[in-house]
């Protein structure tokens, strides 16, 4: 893959855990990107670390660690989990 090429993961739409959105929305402000890096995102069958790059709409653009600087779509439906430090991630604390 060329660096800053995108890789868009298609499947039919998965229903939106209204929690995992909400700890999305509010980690993908540009301070919280910072401050809250790596993120680990639980899928069913692997677990991706990286940062949020940005959200759009139902996908979330993550910006997996390592050299490559891979950005990766994900449906947020298909994440099942968001992890920091090893434990989800809780925005009320």
């Amino acid at each position: 893959m060329l660096e800053n090429e995108e890789e868009v993961i298609a499947t039919e739409a998965l229903p939106v855990n209204p929690d995992i959105q909400r700890k999305i929305i509010y980690l993908s402000n540009s301070f919280r990107r910072q401050a809250y890096q790596p993120l680990q995102f639980i899928l069913e069958e692997e677990t991706l670390s990286g940062t949020i790059e940005k959200v759009e709409e139902e996908t979330v653009w993550i910006d997996l660690e390592g050299a490559n600087h891979e950005i990766i779509a994900v449906e947020m439906g298909k994440i099942e989990e968001v992890l920091w430090r090893g434990k989800p991630f809780d925005e009320t604390k």
